[in-house]
């Protein structure tokens, strides 16, 4: 069975690549950022390419919301076969909520850009999803990895073994316990947890205006925040070994306190970035992906950076948050990741101009598999030569890795695209994309990536429009619904490609 599943999947791939395949020119320009080498400037994407990138964009958020959404939380699957029809089991539990909270921060830029209602019906879906996992343990207001009903066939089949089997407790896992209205979450604190979370939250909170869904937001921050503080700036479940908060993922938190909780978070917060500031000064820079390591650490304090430059009011305190996240993609060029390129480009009121980073999110989000997006990389195109490095007791690639052949993950941007891996096993296991999502909305809110049905920008950007908090009602001024986008929002509808 694997053996065939195996062959289909590989055919399969080869025919996605060739459906996404990059012209000569744009080639030679990524693979010569991949090697830090000169590389001619990029040939921007065309209509029909950029009316491909939103197709996909629209099919992996439609295969979200009806197959990848437990609850209102993101969860991988796995299916009995390739035929997608049963789903026995779901994946990367450990990390729902953190996907959770990267796909509610798509939504919320989406809707920023678009203004589309439907967007708002599945970010009332997420924030559901949240409100339930924060209250489903003995401790209200903690952050498990998941919750689900007790009753699900393919979630029992991994709370019953999570952290192993209980002998004391029949069906259930060392790392599940049974929570509030019949369902079961599962246990070990995790700081990428609250991190991916707080982004979604200060993207809600800055790209929606509706009264209802900020008053929601306001209310999760608050619990959060209050659990944090009765635990004395502990990440603690009452089931396993606590966790403490780094600096800066305190000063994101608490970032998004001041900005949208109903309690006086602002004095709590100045301790934190004073300390914060200190540590910067101290240092001897920005943290930096490292070129043949994991990348998950960069990845969530580019998050913590991006939910608290976001949210800041005071410009002198923006700038360090802004030179940490230009000191990372400076860094972090030749390892083509979207997800660093839209953190760093959509971090400032007038995006900069970086052919770089434009390259990156276009060029990359072309290359990625559309849905369904198995577990296994596809084979490297026959003219791709690898260099291959060892470090760090693994195999590498010198150079960064086509995107669609590089080991696969929940969140592909968390995997060094310079791992090299020859091996690969097939499984049929489906991701849902939020990867793709945030790093294409983000880039579209920041115009690195154009709507395929609007002419080239104008040397002169048109002017910007506001928005009433109630009502979202455009009206001729200074402030933005968004951002800060260079472009006004499209009116709903308009960024859709045509169907036939």
């Amino acid at each position: 069975m694997l053996r065939w599943f195996f062959v289909g999947y590989c055919l399969c791939w080869l025919g996605l690549a060739r459906a996404a395949e990059l012209t000569p020119r744009q080639t030679v320009v990524l693979q010569g950022l991949a090697r830090e080498r000169f590389a001619p400037s990029w040939e921007p994407l065309g209509t029909n390419e950029l009316a491909e990138l939103q197709r996909k964009a629209d099919a992996y958020d439609a295969a979200i919301r009806k197959n990848h959404l437990v609850g209102g939380l993101l969860v991988s699957l796995r299916y009995a076969d390739t035929n997608r029809q049963q789903v026995v089991a779901y994946e990367a539990l450990e990390d729902s909520a953190a996907w959770t909270g990267f796909y509610l921060a798509s939504l919320a830029v989406r809707y920023g850009v678009e203004l589309r209602p439907a967007t708002l019906e599945s970010v009332r879906e997420v924030l559901g999803g949240i409100e339930r996992l924060i209250g489903a343990s003995s401790r209200p207001g903690h952050v498990p990895r998941f919750v689900g009903p007790a009753r699900d066939p393919a979630y029992r089949a991994v709370y019953s073994q999570y952290g192993g089997a209980d002998p004391k407790r029949p069906g259930f896992g060392r790392g599940a316990f049974a929570g509030t209205n019949g369902l079961v979450w599962l246990a070990a604190p995790s700081r990428d947890g609250y991190s991916g979370l707080n982004l979604g939250l200060a993207f809600a909170h800055r790209f929606i205006r509706e009264p209802g869904i900020r008053q929601r937001v306001s209310n999760i921050v608050e619990r959060i925040l209050s659990r944090i503080e009765k635990d004395d700036g502990r990440l603690e479940d009452g089931e396993s070994v606590p966790e403490f908060l780094p600096p800066l993922l305190s000063v994101a938190l608490y970032r998004s306190g001041t900005s949208v909780g109903l309690r006086g978070w602002g004095p709590r917060y100045d301790q934190l970035y004073d300390l914060l500031l200190a540590q910067h000064r101290s240092d001897l820079g920005a943290p930096q992906a490292p070129r043949y390591g994991d990348l998950r650490p960069i990845i969530f304090v580019t998050a913590d950076l991006v939910a608290a430059n976001l949210l800041e009011t005071n410009r002198t305190r923006k700038l360090l948050f802004q030179e940490q996240l230009s000191k990372i993609w400076r860094g972090a060029g030749a390892e083509l990741n979207p997800w660093l390129a839209a953190a760093y480009v959509g971090a400032y009121d007038q995006p900069p101009k970086d052919s770089t980073a434009n390259a990156v999110l276009e060029g990359v989000l072309r290359q990625f598999p559309a849905y369904p997006r198995w577990a296994s990389a596809a084979p490297l195109p026959p003219d791709f030569k690898v260099a291959v490095v060892e470090a760090n007791g693994a195999k590498w690639s010198r150079e960064a890795l086509p995107v669609f052949s590089r080991p696969v993950a929940p969140f592909q941007w968390i995997q060094n695209g310079r791992e090299y891996v020859t091996n690969r096993v097939a499984e049929p296991v489906v991701h849902p994309g939020v990867d793709y999502l945030i790093a294409y909305w983000m880039g579209r809110n920041s115009t690195f990536i154009s709507p395929w049905d609007l002419p080239p920008l104008a040397a002169k950007p048109p002017p910007r429009l506001s928005y009433r908090p109630a009502t979202n009602t455009p009206v001729r001024g200074g402030g933005t619904n968004t951002a800060s986008p260079a472009v006004p929002p499209r009116a709903a509808g308009t960024n859709a490609p045509p169907t036939k």
